[in-house]
């Protein structure tokens, strides 16, 4: 299946056309990508990228490109359910934050759901873990995740270390 990308420029106004997944960007375009930290029961969901993809073996929260007219809430939604077989509403999706980033806008999002089930897809995911505050600390000190995943973390870290605990 095609991935097409809704293009933006620099300040995320569309630029009314779409590209191809893969396709080459210019330097003034842009596109958008979404995910969601879930938090169950005081833990942190992680996943661990499959082989064949960029950061393969690497960890990483559910994430993914926001395609066609989605918004990034709705892309989310998509891919968590793709990925892990999580179905959630928008309503219980909480926006955390969009960073402009190398080539593309990632919008941020927290679930905070109680969750008995996942259900993997392996050609983007080869495992998962539910993860504490140690695991988490121990997991970025050992550069565990892939890189831009990491820097995501890193910039929401208070607000996970928050839920963890009152979720705990």
């Amino acid at each position: 299946m095609t991935e097409m990308r809704k293009i933006y420029d620099e300040n995320f106004h569309p630029m009314g056309y779409y590209k191809e997944r893969g396709e080459t960007l210019s330097p003034e375009e842009y596109y958008l990508v979404a995910g969601s930290f879930v938090i169950s029961e005081g833990k942190l969901l992680v996943t661990q990228r499959a082989e064949g993809k960029e950061f393969a073996h690497k960890w990483e929260f559910t994430m993914g490109s926001v395609v066609e007219d989605e918004t990034g809430k709705e892309g989310a939604l998509r891919e968590l359910e793709e990925e892990v077989g999580i179905k959630a509403s928008g309503k219980e999706l909480q926006f955390l934050g969009q960073a402009k980033e190398n080539r593309k806008f990632s919008e941020i999002y927290l679930l905070i759901k109680s969750v008995d089930n996942i259900q993997l897809q392996k050609e983007e995911v080869e495992d998962f873990q539910w993860i504490d505050q140690e695991k988490l600390d121990k997991m970025l000190e050992d550069g565990f995740f892939a890189k831009p995943m990491e820097k995501r973390i890193r910039t929401h870290y208070k607000t996970i270390l928050e839920h963890i605990k009152k979720e705990g």
